[in-house]
């Protein structure tokens, strides 16, 4: 469900559809897409494709490991600290917080859900410096998830 803030992004990123003379939003992985290019810069379209492949394998995982909590808890927490555990290893911590900001800023999120995933973000960057691979650093976000060590909001 779409809250005022969200229905006015939706509205404020439409565009006029010339066939048809009517307005339609985007979609939505095309934007993050673009917005993912714009805020890595030349390298963009290999980092920010890394980017998309490395957020389904931490949905999978976070649908695995936390499956009824997918929203404002725990697995939530969970994919973002993973996602960017996992672009750190590939890419370094400074293009996965490009990466995940970038993603947020253009994300349909209302507070408090936006300052969650930025925090979980910056936690996965730091684990994904610490472990080095990816299944260290799934064991630990998956950790930090069991023992309240990720924020979430339900």
């Amino acid at each position: 469900m779409q809250t005022g803030v969200q229905t006015e992004a939706v509205q404020a990123r439409a565009v006029l559809v010339p066939t048809s003379g009517e307005y339609a939003e985007p979609d939505p992985l095309a934007v993050q897409y673009s917005a993912c290019v714009s805020a890595v810069g030349a390298t963009g379209f290999w980092v920010c494709a890394g980017a998309g492949i490395s957020a389904s394998i931490a949905k999978t995982a976070s649908e695995e490991l936390f499956p009824t909590t997918q929203v404002g808890g725990t697995g939530d927490a969970f994919r973002h600290c993973y996602w960017s555990a996992l672009l750190t290893i590939d890419f370094g911590a400074v293009r996965a917080e490009k990466v995940t900001t970038s993603y947020e800023d253009v994300a349909l999120n209302d507070e408090p859900f936006r300052s969650m995933d930025l925090a979980n973000n910056a936690t996965g960057r730091q684990v994904g410096l610490a472990q080095r691979t990816n299944a260290r650093s799934k064991e630990r976000c998956a950790s930090l998830a069991r023992t309240g060590g990720l924020v979430t909001v339900s």
